[in-house]
């Protein structure tokens, strides 16, 4: 009796739980056609120890998102170190010719950044990287 039971309350959970998770529009195709992803403009200003990023991404069929990579001064050699992943923004729906702004935070005084950007769209397809932004943090004159 109890088994009989289980079956019949699995089926509607598990009927609750399909229903319940997921998208619920049609999928929206990006074909190979549409423009590749790229980033129209980018405009950036240093407040002390951030640095604010405006960008309008174009191309990609709308489905839109980008990384950013950082790399900074080498103490030792005063080089630039290899550049590493900072942050990705996957893509989606909406982005094409908006504003998107990030603000980025710096966290080691004294020491220079570099950080580069690029587009990347639902297909996988990278856009080309920005020109490098160079930043290193103010001291506040209190």
């Amino acid at each position: 009796m109890v088994t009989r039971m289980r079956i019949p309350l699995l089926g509607m959970v598990l009927g609750l739980v399909m229903v319940g998770c997921g998208r619920k529009e049609m999928p929206q195709p990006v074909l190979e056609q549409t423009p590749p992803p790229s980033i129209v403009s980018l405009a950036y200003e240093q407040h002390y120890n951030s640095i604010r990023v405006t960008m309008r991404l174009a191309g990609g069929g709308g489905f839109l998102g980008y990384q950013i990579d950082i790399a900074q001064t080498d103490p030792i050699c005063h080089c630039r170190t290899p550049w590493q992943r900072d942050y990705e923004l996957q893509p989606r729906k909406g982005m094409d010719q908006k504003d998107v702004v990030r603000l980025i935070t710096i966290h080691k005084a004294g020491v220079e950044f570099f950080y580069r950007i690029r587009a990347v769209d639902a297909l996988g397809r990278l856009g080309p990287w920005s020109k490098t932004i160079r930043a290193q943090p103010v001291e506040r004159i209190q």
